[in-house]
């Protein structure tokens, strides 16, 4: 199955158990991290595992990699870029100052 459409799957998944009273902790910093710095397998692990846990922003990140708005910085910074504006994909404040360069998961 294409990435695309495994995606798309998945974030249905994620909205239909959102709506369905999913978990309302903070994305995990582990999984966004290996979403945006680990290799292919550990990124799939990291979709399904945000999917599966559905907690509190897993579905607007999700939406936003299916969007490619989400981005990394160096070794450490992973950020959802929509427009000029930037946020934090681990807990969602505002980036001010966007770093450079930015790359693509």
């Amino acid at each position: 199955m294409p990435i695309a459409a495994m995606l798309r799957r998945i974030v249905l998944f994620a909205s239909l158990a959102s709506a369905a009273g999913g978990a309302g902790a903070a994305l995990p910093a582990g999984t966004v991290r290996e979403l945006g710095f680990g290799d292919n397998d550990a990124k799939i692990k990291a979709i399904n595992d945000l999917a599966a846990t559905a907690p509190e922003g897993a579905l607007a990140l999700l939406e936003a990699l299916a969007a490619d708005e989400v981005k990394t910085s160096g070794e450490t910074i992973v950020v959802v870029v929509r427009a000029d504006k930037a946020v934090d994909a681990v807990t969602g404040a505002a980036v001010s100052l966007l770093p450079e360069p930015l790359d693509d998961i």
